[in-house]
């Protein structure tokens, strides 16, 4: 019998009963998504293991007392931060208990009196805090910057002698029983950088003994191979893909693997067994699309990633028109294996609304076409959107994609301030109209989001874009914009991680590096920020875009690079003569300071008011 001395983390939800009584499909969503997202990367990135889950809670073990208690406060912060634009009534928050003391080893499990009184301390801890044993206590004082308030000796249930204990208080952590209306982010001022080292694809696995069964399989959707010579014509393959991968993730007991992963898996070739296993992929969807006239086929096959053994393949030949059904029984097969190996699954929704195909067509590759979002590209990608909406009026992705090019639109230097307003007030409606058509139509969500921030309404804008996010959660920009919503909002260094995140998901993915780096700007790293925004620009083939250009100068002017900042200035007010601090001042911040250090470093660079 192994014996060692452990630091033992116990965390558990609280009330969790109650939430997945009200809402039994979203709680298990969200929860999915904060152990993937925030709670399992955070454990394992100060070199924490994940023993087990048990039920709503898991059991960690650390080395070290500081890494522990690190962790613990890091994901209480991140929690706060994750739930706080979510109704107080149905937030989600983890109450963390910590002992320092001896536990028993078998077959990777942990047992004896140091789990059992970290299993106590957690019951004694307040929702989103944390209560650690003297034992923990007496290792790491001063060693985590927080304060601690003694609770003296403590019975605990199960345990002969009173445990002395100690609550940990967090400085800049307030868990409000009701969100204020305003500025409800300027509560995490003085909150420190969190280290998120997950993406979205990150998994959830049972830790326990014996014949337990995974609480999820994490799936990999390579990209659909397509019949089409011309490379621009891949679009309709890239959409369907993309449609199928959301509709999988919306499913009670999937969490999909990032595209960097998939793409990871796709070029493995005859190593992908090994690759698979390597990156933690259960099953593998792959498949086909052949257009022709009005007729489709679709060839879709999945396999167990490890073994690469065969667990069904159907082929679809279709009227055009039934691709969205097909979508729909791909995803239903898929339910089906899900609810085989792991239990039920919730059913999945219905849509709102089975689109025009060609409408769907037109969405697509305008999606497809606006980035990067030159003149041109912009040009016809707003063509694509508006002949979607002739097509089919109840379509909102079309209103969706037109909100989002009037943005663009609504950022260009050579749109006027008078333009500029006029053009937020169109993508306002446009937005509010793809909502109202189709609520659970994430982009409609998205687009709404960015709409609120430039109109200043961070509240709104966090609360639209976290809601894209939950529906669409697979879609890796959705989830570097919430990042950089963040970040505008007056968190820079928890935007930065979520940016980071998504970067996992799909490290290709231009805009991300221009999102980062304006997060790493204002979270005052300006070296790091410079590297993103250049390489942002290199990847660009050194072609200047007026916004991410005067991040990167207001970088160096911040960092105290004034002759580069002005000669990138300089550069930018060739290329876009009526560049000016009022173009400059349509991105918002919360925070006044920082929205005036932005345009004051402008200012000192050369930028004409």
């Amino acid at each position: 019998m192994e014996r060692r001395l452990a630091l033992i983390l116990v965390a558990d939800i609280v009330g969790y009963s109650r939430l997945m009584e009200a809402d039994e499909a979203g709680t298990f969503r969200r929860v999915k998504g904060h152990l993937a997202e925030c709670v399992e990367p955070l454990i394992q990135s100060h070199s924490g293991r994940i023993v087990k889950h048990m039920g709503d809670g898991l059991l960690a073990e650390f080395a070290s007392v500081v890494d522990g208690v690190r962790a613990a406060v890091e994901i209480q912060k991140a929690m706060a931060a994750r739930e706080l634009v979510v109704d107080p009534a149905t937030q989600i928050a983890y109450r963390i208990g910590i002992n320092l003391g001896d536990v028993i080893v078998e077959n990777g499990d942990l047992f004896g009196d140091g789990v059992n009184v970290a299993a106590r301390l957690e019951q004694l801890a307040e929702p989103g805090g944390i209560c650690i044993s003297g034992a923990a206590y007496d290792q790491m004082k001063g060693n985590v910057p927080v304060q601690y308030e003694p609770l003296g000796k403590t019975t605990v249930k199960n345990i002969s002698e009173p445990v002395r204990a100690y609550r940990v208080i967090i400085d800049g952590l307030v868990r409000v029983p009701a969100a204020p209306k305003r500025k409800i982010w300027g509560i995490f001022v003085a909150a420190t950088a969190i280290v998120l080292a997950a993406a979205i694809g990150a998994f959830i696995w049972f830790q326990g003994r014996g014949d337990e069964q995974p609480s999820n399989l994490r799936i990999a959707v390579l990209p659909f191979a397509s019949d089409a010579r011309d490379p621009a014509r891949r679009y309709f393959a890239d959409g369907i893909a993309e449609d199928v991968t959301t509709e999988l993730s919306r499913i009670d007991g999937v969490t999909i693997a990032g595209q960097s992963v998939a793409a990871q898996l796709k070029e493995a070739g005859a190593a992908r067994q090994e690759a698979a296993t390597a990156l933690g992929v259960d099953r593998l969807l792959e498949g086909s699309v052949r257009r022709a006239g009005d007729h489709v086929r679709i060839t879709v096959k999945l396999t167990h990633a490890q073994t690469d053994g065969q667990i069904w393949t159907e082929r679809f030949d279709r009227e055009l028109q039934d691709v969205f059904v097909v979508q729909d029984e791909i995803a239903d097969l898929v339910a089906k294996e899900v609810a085989g190996v792991i239990g039920g699954v919730a059913p999945l929704m219905p849509r709102v609304h089975t689109p025009n195909v060609d409408a769907y067509d037109a969405y697509v590759y305008g999606r497809a076409r606006r980035i990067p979002p030159t003149p041109k590209n912009l040009a016809e990608a707003l063509g694509s959107f508006e002949r979607a909406i002739s097509i089919d009026p109840l379509f909102a992705g079309g209103y969706s994609g037109v909100a989002y090019i009037h943005l663009l639109r609504y950022e260009s230097p050579s749109t006027s301030d008078a333009d500029a307003q006029g053009l937020l007030e169109k993508a306002a409606a446009l937005a509010e109209k793809a909502v109202a058509l189709d609520a659970d139509f994430g982009p409609a969500w998205a687009a709404l989001a960015d709409v609120r921030f430039r109109r200043r309404d961070f509240d709104g804008a966090l609360l639209a874009i976290r809601k894209a996010v939950d529906l669409a959660p697979s879609d890796s920009l959705m989830r570097a914009s919430y990042g950089r919503l963040l970040s505008y909002a007056g968190e820079p260094d928890l935007g930065a991680n979520e940016v980071k995140a998504a970067m996992r998901m799909s490290p290709d993915s231009l805009p991300m590096l221009f999102f980062l780096g304006g997060a790493l700007r204002a979270a005052e790293k300006f070296e790091d920020a410079i590297a993103a925004l250049t390489e942002h620009r290199k990847r660009l083939g050194g072609r200047l875009l007026p916004a991410p250009t005067a991040q990167l100068i207001a970088t160096y002017i911040q960092a105290g690079q004034s002759d580069a900042g002005k000669r990138l200035a300089a550069e930018l007010l060739q290329a876009y003569p009526n560049y000016t601090i009022a173009v400059a001042n349509r991105h918002a911040f919360l925070d006044a300071a920082e929205q005036a250090a932005f345009l004051d470093a402008l200012r000192q660079a050369g930028v004409p008011g």
